[in-house]
């Protein structure tokens, strides 16, 4: 475009002082309006018209145009002849070789707004390159400052994917915003991709504050949560909040046992006490009843425990009713003995 901007100087300096022997204070603009120009009617010459917009059929805005040309020469060993077109629309650019029947297609030339702004697709930019469209990038896009010891973020061209690369050991991706989350690919031992929470710390967030990381995969699989997972549960409330039926070929609980109550100093209730408190409660002592277990789930480990503690003072009953019977049939037999 700078180069545009030198030549369209260079060729209104040529064609005043060619027309002009003096200073001059006016280009004269031809009115050919309604003239189809094609790229023969042009020998040697720099020429400003007005222009019907629809007899030339260039793109933009309003019913009329001035068209600028620069015919270098008469035939084509002079090279392209060029147009260019201003309307309320912008500025539109075209060539064709003096000789050739036909122009080729009108490409508008682009150009910063006040803002040092570009758009591609869009007359209103909101940021320094704006396409309002897709694009398709051949090549690869740079991100930051090339010279950046950390920024040096690349992403490469299609045969190969998204490919990034940093000189640090983590890529992140986040918006411009204090409460946004954060995504980080880390090329470490383990090679992982996390995604973390707002907290930064340094005033950078380069420098993230481990407690504030979410969810991270390793390259082994090892997967970290720092968080509730939900399986058919919206909102879930436990570690690993499942609605629906588990299948495991194994499940390892580890939990305190139930060996205390083979204690010299555990109290076992008398039987009789035990049956009073079925009675009552209808259920085991130290079991929750049907309705509290409805309510309010069972916990595997607590469970187990608890039937494991029953199993042991089941044990114990068993234990002093056998001795309690040996001691009947001691007596017994002594008294068939003593029978005369």
């Amino acid at each position: 475009m700078t180069n545009l901007k030198y030549v369209l100087a260079l060729a209104i300096a040529m064609f005043c002082g060619e027309v002009y022997a003096q200073v001059a204070t006016s280009i004269k603009v031809v009115d050919t309006r309604d003239i189809v120009p094609l790229p023969t009617d042009y020998n040697a010459e720099v020429k400003f018209e007005f222009k019907h917009r629809g007899t030339i059929s260039v793109p933009g805005a309003g019913s009329y145009s001035g068209l600028f040309t620069i015919a270098p020469w008469s035939d084509n060993s002079g090279n392209k002849t060029h147009q260019l077109n201003f309307n309320d629309g912008g500025l539109f650019y075209r060539n064709a070789l003096p000789e050739n029947s036909s122009w080729g297609t009108w490409k508008k030339v682009l150009m910063l707004d006040s803002d040092n702004r570009l758009g591609i697709g869009t007359e209103s930019p909101l940021v320094k390159f704006h396409v309002g469209g897709s694009s398709i990038i051949e090549q690869r896009i740079q991100l930051g400052n090339y010279q950046s010891t950390w920024l040096n973020d690349q992403i490469s061209g299609y045969s190969n994917g998204i490919h990034i690369t940093d000189a640090a050991l983590f890529v992140p991706v986040h918006l411009n915003s204090a409460s946004d989350l954060r995504m980080y690919i880390v090329d470490d031992s383990n090679d992982a991709f996390s995604i973390w929470g707002n907290t930064c710390v340094g005033g950078s967030c380069g420098d993230l504050n481990a407690a504030s990381q979410i969810v991270r995969f390793e390259g082994g699989g090892n997967v970290l949560f720092n968080g509730n997972i939900g399986v058919g549960v919206t909102f879930p409330t436990a570690k690993i909040d499942v609605d629906g039926t588990i299948r495991a070929t194994e499940i390892k609980v580890q939990a305190q046992t139930a060996d205390f109550v083979f204690e010299d100093s555990y109290e076992l209730k008398k039987l009789s006490e035990v049956e009073q408190f079925i009675t009552t409660n209808k259920h085991l002592p130290d079991i929750p009843s049907a309705k509290q277990m409805e309510e309010n789930g069972v916990g595997l480990s607590e469970m187990n425990k608890l039937l494991l503690q029953k199993v042991e003072e089941l044990t114990l009953y068993v234990i002093e009713l056998k001795k309690e019977n040996e001691r009947c049939h001691a007596r017994i037999d002594s008294l068939v003995t003593i029978q005369p």
